[in-house]
């Protein structure tokens, strides 16, 4: 369930964090809690979500969540997001 709950946490906010934006709104650190969340997810999430055999297209949206700038812009696996 946890894992599950997880993949869908990823899918739903790819989009912001691919931004460097955090999928909610805050007043409190709203600078550095982008990065905290981005790197906890990329540190912790690709094996729990590989091990129950979540596609590879969440996979890869979860890997570009961990590149910055222009390595992820430029990525074949961009999702082609316009912001």
């Amino acid at each position: 369930m946890a894992d599950r709950n997880l993949a869908e946490a990823v899918d739903t906010w790819d989009y912001d964090l691919l931004a460097d934006e955090l999928p909610w709104s805050t007043c409190y650190d709203k600078d550095e809690k982008p990065a905290v969340l981005t790197a906890w997810l990329t540190r912790r999430a690709p094996a729990r979500l590989r091990a129950h055999n979540a596609p590879d297209d969440l996979l890869q949206r979860l890997r570009l969540i961990g590149l910055m700038g222009p390595a992820r812009w430029h990525d074949p696996h961009w999702p082609g997001y316009s912001y």
